[in-house]
């Protein structure tokens, strides 16, 4: 059955329902402005919207390039709300006023002057006057065809011809208007010649499927109406060859005594010309002061493939939805705001649900607000302070998520966008959907940064003390992530914990990283505890350049940091801290050639700075093992042991033996295992004049240590050589450089 709901195919448009939006004349704008893109988009329920009559003569209407501007704006709203739009093309002919088209005569298709008429915005109100009969027809349906194709610039959907309600069009086709004797005169077939060549020229713009007309066969209004036997021949005629031109739909009015005071109409039952439209290619629309029970019953008996409404459509800008749903119409019509004046009887008529919505208002909280709206004692809550300082207030409240609560006060009236504009939603705290330059901190700890979104200072936590906490959330470069959210934040431990901010961050997006002089130990229990989803290490990958492979398989980290050179200067102390596996095998070459007095290498240096950090700044005395020595580069990547130990005051016989067996050992091993192993690891150490080991060990220890590594690296084992003596590895890492 069909219904106010039915869906309609109106050419190649789907319309979403039966409820037609009718032309109505409100003489708000002579160019379309806000006001009508707001009429119109509270009316977008429609299937249709028919607008407002639109002159094709210089008059409010779509003639010129600011109209067609003004008219897309209107266009393109509807259609952002799942909307359709036709433009009705109007000239109103003879019963216009030459004083309100700046002193152009009017033109009428014979010089008769209409009866009565009184133009109420003229001094004396003075009613019709005789017009100029036209004497080319063909020049209007030119203006016409212009109008479409404005119409088509500005985005309309199609559109509808006015040949009703005895204006122009209409006054052709009626022959107490219309006594030519020409071709445009005369017969019903000549009569109807003009609206017939206009249907062909705008249907060459939009396509016959894109266009429609009005017609008021009864005629009565502006002093038109033939005899019933002369209506009923012209019209049936005229709906014949528009159906035959397979247009979209044929408009009929019926007749409403109230706009024939003088009785000037003939009643006809515009249903009579139902069977000569072709409902599968061209629609019948009624029209005409249908209630919802008229309207619903000439749909179901199908009569009508759609109804058009009017005056429901003042009141009612939710009309369809009220139709559909079957809820009470607004008839309170505000009449004397019907034509011209502002928004008041044009846009503030409530739909609806506005109408029976009960809003509770002044100092509601999210609970009280909710057990409100659960108790059915309000249908909607209005918030007045918890808005200004949460712009996405509704979103908080829908999510159960914490209100901001701390009001910028002193900025409630006046001032620019601080307290009024700069209120972070829920989302821009968690995601720091803002990006400024950062370039230093004062004295005080406060950012003195290039702001370039937001005015973020005001709100960071920048009026802290020093030795307080910073969150710098993200660095726009130009501007170009302005709008972006930032993968991650990095947040710096300071005297006060960071984890009560941890539940701010949404980890499913926005990752959270932790910073500032984690150890091991503290990284991974952070890791563990969900505190952090990464940590974030600084001067520890200065001296471990392996430090995430360290961390990982839990070995020794190096913690002697050359401070002088942290800034400034070469490799030295930037490029030249040992991995852990090359601490472990020395994994680097030079061409030996000889020691000076002191016991200083003297060497040609040809893998990295290595004499800076190998310990030959020692006193006379000491004791040195020099470790590898290339042969002029053809065995560099095979390390030769070997160990050249100077005397000193104190006895080295007990260790020597077992030193060259040491390296006898490492030999061995480069040739058992090939030169396919590219490191051995080598002993060291040193003798001061105080006659300790520097690893505050007996000399018969070290001689256990010293063998025990020299097995490791025979066995290609060298996981733990140098854990268990701290000094032993610092020394390691100061004296050799890869």
């Amino acid at each position: 059955m069909t219904s106010f709901a039915t869906p309609l195919q109106l050419g190649p448009l789907l319309l979403k329902n039966r409820v037609i939006m009718s032309s109505l004349t409100r003489d708000r704008n002579r160019v379309p402005g806000p006001l009508q893109v707001e009429y119109y988009t509270q009316r977008t329920g429609a299937g249709l919207i028919l607008t407002e009559g639109t002159l094709i003569e210089p008059q409010a209407g779509i003639f010129s390039d600011e109209q067609v501007v003004g008219w897309k704006k209107i266009v393109d709203s509807v259609h952002a709300h799942n909307g359709h739009i036709f433009l009705q093309l109007w000239h109103v002919g003879r019963v216009a006023h030459p004083l309100l088209q700046d002193g152009r005569p009017n033109v009428a298709p014979s010089a008769i002057a209409a009866k009565g008429g009184k133009f109420r915005q003229l001094e004396g109100h003075p009613g019709f006057v005789t017009p100029t009969a036209i004497d080319d027809p063909e020049h209007y349906i030119a203006l016409y065809k212009r109008a479409a194709e404005r119409a088509k610039e500005a985005g309309f959907d199609g559109v509808e011809l006015h040949s009703a309600n005895g204006y122009l069009s209409h006054q052709f086709i009626d022959n107490t208007s219309n006594q030519r004797t020409d071709q445009w005169g005369g017969s019903a077939e000549n009569r109807c010649r003009f609206p017939l060549r206009i249907i062909d020229e705008i249907s060459g713009v939009f396509g016959n499927d894109r266009v429609g007309i009005k017609l008021s066969p009864s005629g009565g209004y502006n002093d038109m109406g033939m005899t019933e036997k002369d209506t009923t021949e012209t019209f049936g005629y005229l709906i014949k060859e528009l159906n035959a031109r397979r247009i979209a739909y044929i408009q009929l009015t019926r007749y409403w005594p109230f706009r024939d005071p003088a009785q000037r109409g003939t009643y006809v039952d515009i249903f009579q010309w139902r069977n000569l439209i072709n409902s599968e290619h061209t629609k019948f629309f009624a029209n005409t002061e249908y209630d919802s029970e008229q309207g619903a019953k000439a749909l179901k008996d199908g009569l009508a493939d759609a109804i058009v409404f009017g005056r429901l459509y003042i009141a009612n800008p939710d009309l369809a939805q009220r139709l559909i749903n079957n809820q009470e119409l607004n008839t309170n019509f505000n009449v004397k705001h019907f034509y011209g004046g502002d928004c008041v009887g044009y846009t503030d008529y409530p739909t609806y649900e506005q109408q029976h919505t009960f809003f509770a208002n002044t100092e509601y909280d999210s609970e009280q607000g909710a057990k409100a709206l659960k108790d059915g004692l309000a249908d909607a809550i209005v918030f007045g302070r918890l808005y200004i300082a949460n712009p996405d207030l509704a979103q908080r409240l829908i999510n159960n998520q914490e209100l901001n609560t701390n009001f910028n006060v002193k900025h409630f009236y006046g001032g620019d966008c601080v307290g009024y504009t700069d209120y972070p939603t829920d989302a821009s705290r968690r995601t720091a959907n803002f990006t400024f330059i950062y370039n230093t901190f004062d004295a005080n700890g406060l950012v003195n940064g290039t702001v370039t979104s937001q005015r973020t200072l005001a709100y960071l936590p920048s009026r802290l003390d020093v030795g307080s906490y910073w969150i710098i959330f993200a660095a726009g470069l130009g501007g170009l992530l302005d709008s972006l959210l930032i993968a991650f934040f990095v947040i710096r431990r300071s005297p006060i914990s960071i984890t009560k901010w941890r539940n701010l961050i949404n980890s499913e997006h926005t990752k959270f990283f932790a910073n500032t002089e984690y150890d091991s130990e503290q990284g991974a229990k952070a890791l563990k505890d969900g505190l952090a989803d990464a940590i974030v290490f600084g001067r520890l990958y200065i001296a471990n350049p392996d430090l995430a492979q360290r961390l990982i398989n839990n070995q020794e980290l190096n913690t002697n940091f050359n401070v002088k050179h942290f800034y400034g200067g070469d490799c030295v102390g930037y490029t030249d801290y040992p991995t852990n596996a090359s601490q472990r095998t020395a994994n680097f070459t030079f061409i030996y050639n000889t020691f000076d007095a002191n016991g200083l290498v003297n060497g040609t240096v040809t893998s990295q700075r290595i004499l800076a950090y190998l310990p030959s700044r020692l006193d006379v005395g000491s004791y040195w093992i020099i470790f590898a020595a290339g042969l002029g580069g053809l065995l560099d990547s095979l390390l030769i042991a070997f160990f050249v130990i100077r005397r000193s005051p104190i006895s080295i016989t007990k260790t020597l033996i077992f030193d060259y067996f040491n390296a006898v050992v490492a030999i061995l091993s480069l040739l058992r295992i090939g030169v396919d192993i590219a490191s051995i690891a080598f002993s060291f150490a040193q003798f001061n004049n105080s006659d300790d080991f520097f690893f505050n060990g007996s000399t018969d220890s070290s001689l256990r240590y010293i063998g025990h590594f020299t097995l490791e690296a025979f066995n290609c084992n060298l996981k733990n050589y140098a854990t268990d003596v701290e000094t032993f590895n610092q020394w390691c890492i100061q004296g050799v450089s890869y």
